[in-house]
C-alpha cells in the first residue's frame, strides 16, 4: 500500500528570546530550503542541529529562550510505502535524505545537488546540476557500470607512450586497452568524434581515455 504524504520542503525555525535592556535581537529566525524534503522530525532534527551549532558559535544567544516556533512554509508530495517487516529500506531512504540535508548545511547549498541526465553524448555535457530530485525509471540494483563512476567536467591531456601513460607529471604503466568505443555528437554541432578506451593500469586502477582526430589523448574519468 502506498500513501501520498506531505514532506516539508521549506521550513522556518525561530526562537523568541527573553527581552531585557541589552537585547538587540529578540527574535532569531532560520529558513531551510531542503534539497531532500523531510517527512519526519527525526530526519529534520540533525539538519537543524547542524545549522544552530554553527550559528550559535558565531553569534551566541543573548538571553534565555521563552518560545520556539517551527513552521512549514511549503510542502511537496512524497511516496511513503508501508514499511516492510523484513527489511528497513524505507528507514534507509529516510536516513539518506537527512544525511543529504546535513551535507548541504555543512558544505553549502551550491555544493550539494542532484545530477540530471541530458541527451548530450559527450560525457562532460551528459548531466546538469539541479536541486530537484527525480525518481529514476531504471532499476540499477545488481548492475555494474560500464562507464567510469568519476567523470571530469574538463578532460585532462595525457601522453601515451609504448607501455605507459604520463598524466600530470606522473607515469603509470598500463596492462590492457579495451576495444574502441566511438562517440559522436549531433551532426549539426560540427564537433569531431572521439574514440574512447578503458585503460587498465598496474595496481588495479583503470582510467577512461579518449583520442581526438589529431591523435591527442585525454583522461575523461576513472573507475572506482
Amino acid at each position: 500500500m502506498n500513501l501520498n504524504l506531505m514532506h516539508g520542503e521549506k521550513i522556518k525555525f525561530s526562537l523568541e528570546l527573553e527581552k531585557n535592556s541589552t537585547l538587540k535581537t529578540p527574535l532569531r529566525e532560520w529558513t531551510f530550503e531542503l534539497i531532500c524534503p523531510q517527512g519526519s522530525t527525526s530526519g529534520f532534527l540533525p539538519i537543524l542541529r547542524e545549522r544552530l551549532n554553527r550559528d550559535f558559535f558565531q553569534t551566541p544567544l543573548e538571553s534565555e529562550v521563552v518560545a520556539i516556533c517551527c513552521e512549514v512554509l511549503s510542502t511537496t508530495l512524497g511516496q511513503s510505502p508501508q514499511k516492510n517487516l523484513f527489511h528497513s529500506k524505507e528507514d534507509f531512504e529516510e536516513a539518506m535524505a537527512s544525511f543529504v540535508g546535513q551535507l548541504e548545511e555543512f558544505l553549502g547549498k551550491d555544493k550539494v545537488f542532484w545530477a540530471k541526465i541530458t541527451e548530450e553524448r559527450f560525457p562532460e555535457k551528459s548531466w546538469i546540476k539541479t536541486h530537484q530530485s527525480e525518481n529514476s525509471q531504471i532499476d540499477l540494483e545488481g548492475r555494474y557500470p560500464l562507464r567510469p563512476t568519476r567523470i571530469f567536467r574538463t578532460p585532462f591531456p595525457v601522453t601515451v607512450l609504448q607501455d605507459r601513460v604520463v598524466w600530470k607529471g606522473r607515469s603509470f604503466k598500463f596492462k590492457h586497452w579495451s576495444r574502441v568505443e566511438r562517440l559522436s555528437p549531433d551532426w549539426l554541432d560540427d564537433v569531431p568524434a572521439r574514440n574512447y578506451y578503458r585503460v587498465d593500469l598496474e595496481g588495479g586502477r583503470a582510467i577512461w581515455v579518449f583520442s581526438d582526430p589529431g591523435h591527442d589523448f585525454f583522461v575523461q574519468g576513472y573507475f572506482e
